[in-house]
Order: structure tokens, then sequence, then C-alpha cells
């Protein structure tokens, strides 16, 4: 007779394990962590998206009521009867 498979999968050893999941003695050096620019890269790209959100904002709110002035001239302009 043959064994049958276990119906539980293998549990990964704490080795497998990401680097930042590991505790005790198997953590990873803070040297590696310190050098690490994930977190770096991470407050560039929100610092860059906050930069172009907000100006963003502050062009429209300045271009809103003018452009919306020119849409309601062009707008009775092409309204207005042909003589």
């Amino acid at each position: 007779m043959t064994p049958s498979p276990s119906p539980l999968p293998a549990k990964p050893s704490a080795s497998d394990a990401s680097p930042l999941l590991r505790t005790g003695s198997e953590r990873a050096p803070k040297r590696s962590l310190r050098s690490s620019e994930g977190g770096v890269v991470m407050v560039e790209y929100v610092t860059l998206l906050c930069l172009v959100t907000i100006t963003g904002a502050a062009t429209v709110m300045a271009l809103g009521v003018p452009l919306m002035q020119l849409f309601r001239y062009v707008q009775m302009v092409i309204a207005m009867p042909i003589p």
C-alpha cells in the first residue's frame, strides 16, 4: 500500500520567511534595513503626487471662472440668429 498524501500542506520553515517577518535572532541586521531605499522612493512618489495634485487644483480654481465666462460667451454667439 502507498501512504496517502497529507491533507495539510507542509509548514514553511522560519528561514523561508521574509526578513521583515522574522523574529528574534533570525531578524535581518539593521544595516541592511538602513541601506534599503524602498521607503525613500515611496516618500518621493507621495510628495510628487501631492505637489501635482495641489498644482492642478490651484490651476482649476484660477482658470475656472474665466473659462466659464468664455464658454457662456461662445454659447451665446452660437445661439444668436443669423441676420
